[in-house]
């Protein structure tokens, strides 16, 4: 598919030009400056820790130590500074080189271990891992028709009709069914009626509810929590369930998400952080966390 485009002063001239997907281009856009921005600011990192290392020696250590720097004061301070300098380029060459999904070992072994933490039944094979597949689209089209009949019942008794549908529950078991649901636009009621049984008595229930016009744009323009279709399939499951990731083909532990940038499953998937030019998940997190605390630390040392 390619569109045509004629320009007003050369209309003999039509310049075609490829049919080009937006959404996917704009997603390829956004890999490659993440993949460019990673190693620049990879580079800007190091490049604060020596400008911040250089100030301290020749700028504040100076002035705290007119003396030299093997002064007892001196020392001291050196001691903390190298502390922390050491600590934070650790933990954040730790976050950067630690992948989520390598080396294979150890990830099957920590997705092994929470499976049995869980009772999931881990599929070891490309048979058990495609039965699995099927299982789990069966059980979200199960969570997805439970998601709508609950929203079903909850906009019913949104407009007071509870006892309507518990009238017609009775009324179908003894053999009945409504004939006909009646609203008018001048008044808020609504009337049920049903057969008239063969010994002659018809019921009539009449419940005050919205207009069927106001009830249908209600539902129309309703928000996406009461609405099954517009709920992705993870939203439908527990927090320890377990699902099937079509990206990378495998089981989806709870709270792993499929990483765009990296192209892996990550368990406890955080974010991506691109001054890590890496996810942060399970594998990485502590990492994560001491660089965070440390910089913290060593930030609040500076300005004391």
């Amino acid at each position: 598919q390619s569109y045509h485009v004629r320009l007003p002063f050369l209309s003999r001239f039509v310049f075609q030009i490829p049919h080009v997907d937006l959404s996917g281009f704009l997603n390829a856009l956004a890999d490659c400056a993440m993949y460019i921005l990673g190693p620049i600011l990879i580079v800007v990192v190091f490049g604060i820790i020596g400008v911040l290392t250089h100030t301290f020696y020749y700028v504040i250590l100076p002035l705290m130590s007119p003396n030299g720097y093997w002064t007892p004061v001196a020392l001291f301070h050196q001691a903390i500074v190298f502390f922390f300098i050491f600590n934070i380029l650790f933990n954040y060459i730790s976050c950067v080189t630690t992948r989520n999904d390598k080396p294979v070992e150890k990830y099957d072994a920590v997705v092994k271990e929470l499976a049995l933490a869980t009772g999931y039944e881990y599929p070891t094979t490309q048979e058990g891992i495609e039965r699995w597949k099927n299982e789990y689209k069966e059980m979200i089209l199960n969570a997805a028709r439970r998601k709508r009949e609950y929203d079903r019942l909850n906009l019913m008794r949104r407009y007071d009709l509870a006892d309507t549908l518990e009238d017609e529950s009775n009324v179908n078991k003894n053999g009945s069914q409504y004939s006909a649901i009646v609203g008018s636009k001048n008044n808020d009621t609504a009337t049920l009626s049903t057969p008239a049984s063969s010994s002659g008595n018809g019921k009539v229930i009449q419940r005050r509810v919205a207009p069927i016009q106001s009830r249908q744009n209600d539902v129309a323009t309703n928000n996406p929590t009461t609405s099954a279709s517009n709920l992705r399939p993870w939203m439908l499951l527990g927090p320890n369930s377990w699902g099937y990731c079509e990206k990378s083909k495998l089981p989806k532990p709870p709270r792993s998400h499929f990483d765009y940038v990296t192209r892996s499953l990550v368990m406890n998937m955080d974010h991506y952080c691109p001054w890590m030019f890496n996810v942060i998940g399970y594998f990485n997190y502590r990492y994560f966390v001491n660089f965070l605390l440390y910089v913290s630390t060593g930030m609040m040392y500076g300005t004391l």
